[in-house]
C-alpha cells in the first residue's frame, strides 16, 4: 500500500523542520501561546487537544510540561472566542446532584 503522505516523511524530518512547518508546536511558553493562538484563529477552533509528552518522556517531565501549559499558556488563550459564541460543549455543574441507583445482582430476576 502506498503512503498518502505528501512531501518528506516525518521520519526524515528534523525537529527544527517540524516546528517550522507547524507539524509540532514547541518552544517557550510565550512562543507556544503565540503558535496555539495562530492555529486556533486560522482553523477557527475553540477546543484543542494538547499532547504534553512524546515517546518515552519520563513522567516527571510530562508533569512539568502539563503544569507549565496550565499556568503559562492556557490562561493567555481563554479570551480567544469569548465574544463569538456560547460553548455548549464545555462541562457545567449539574443543577441537582445525581445519586446512583442500586443495581440488581447478576442473575437476579
Amino acid at each position: 500500500m502506498e503512503s498518502q503522505q505528501k512531501g518528506p516523511k516525518i521520519i526524515d524530518t528534523t525537529w527544527a523542520e517540524m516546528i517550522e512547518r507547524g507539524t509540532v508546536i514547541a518552544g517557550t511558553a510565550k512562543r507556544v501561546t503565540e503558535q496555539l493562538e495562530d492555529l486556533s484563529r486560522t482553523l477557527n477552533v475553540g477546543h484543542l487537544g494538547i499532547l504534553a509528552q512524546f515517546g518515552d518522556m519520563p513522567h516527571d517531565k510530562v508533569m512539568v510540561n502539563l503544569r507549565r501549559i496550565a499556568t503559562e499558556v492556557t490562561p493567555h488563550l481563554k479570551h480567544l472566542w469569548d465574544d463569538q459564541w456560547e460553548d455548549h460543549w464545555w462541562p457545567t455543574a449539574l443543577k441537582q446532584p445525581r445519586v446512583p441507583r442500586a443495581i440488581a445482582p447478576l442473575g437476579a430476576a
